[in-house]
């Protein structure tokens, strides 16, 4: 469905030219959830705000169902780690609404679908609340909702649940998969956090500190899945010692 085709991207700073990915190949199958993870500057960020169509390539190509990838689009809709990335003079139930309403989503259909979205995370009862009357942990509920009600082909998450207390973390990983397993929305998610790319993926895409394709290790473990169940150490081991500690 999506393929990312010997892609660079660099940035200027201060006069001289930055490498921040080199030369990174990959595809992604319809319905996966493929974990993108890597150290601190690794391009991470990058490599998932270029596939959103929020960064162009210095080289390289990208396709989705073979349509080149040049500019943001509701096929790409993009979650990000921040509290913030939702409307604060509008409700949750506004807030979803929104993205439906510019893109000319007729009234009937925004309210069957506004409804839909905001059930599935369970806001259903925090819809008239405004974000700062809403957690963290809601915040991004709202969120994820905000982006599913558009039913994009990728669902572009930016470490979602990076700000979040480990409990709420645990809550919202687990949520999460329940609904990729109902809606076989392809997911791609960028962390750092070994465990949580464990926990979620199909695939790990492993980039190093230099933002090169590292590795793609496939993930077999049996669902759910959690610290102690089998081969979960062994997974951990071997992703902890390809990321050069």
């Amino acid at each position: 469905m999506l393929k990312v085709d010997k892609i660079n991207k660099a940035f200027t700073v201060n006069g001289s030219e930055k490498n921040i990915l080199n030369n990174i190949t990959f595809t992604i199958e319809d319905g996966e959830f493929v974990c993108i993870l890597g150290p601190s500057g690794s391009g991470k960020t990058t490599l998932l705000r270029c596939i959103g169509g929020f960064e162009a390539l210095t080289n390289g190509n990208m396709l989705l169902d073979g349509q080149s990838i040049y500019a943001p689009g509701i096929d790409r809709i993009m979650v990000f780690q921040g509290f913030e990335q939702l409307f604060g003079w509008k409700t949750v139930e506004a807030n979803v609404e929104y993205p439906l309403k510019i893109n000319l989503i007729d009234k009937g259909n925004r309210q069957q679908l506004v409804g839909k979205y905001i059930s599935m995370v369970g806001l259903e009862n925090y819809k008239n609340y405004y974000p700062h009357q809403l957690s963290g942990g809601m915040k991004q509920r709202a969120a994820i909702a905000r982006a599913l009600a558009l039913e994009p082909r990728i669902l572009l998450m930016d470490e979602p649940f990076g700000n979040l207390d480990a409990q709420t973390r645990n809550s919202l990983q687990n949520e999460l998969l329940k609904i990729w397993s109902d809606l076989k929305t392809t997911i791609l998610f960028v962390t750092h956090d070994i465990e949580e790319a464990i926990i979620l993926s199909d695939r790990i895409i492993m980039l190093s500190t230099s933002g090169e394709l590292k590795n793609i290790i496939p993930n077999r473990l049996e669902r759910p899945r959690k610290p102690g169940s089998i081969g979960f150490a062994e997974l951990w081991d071997l992703l902890y010692n390809q990321l050069g500690h």
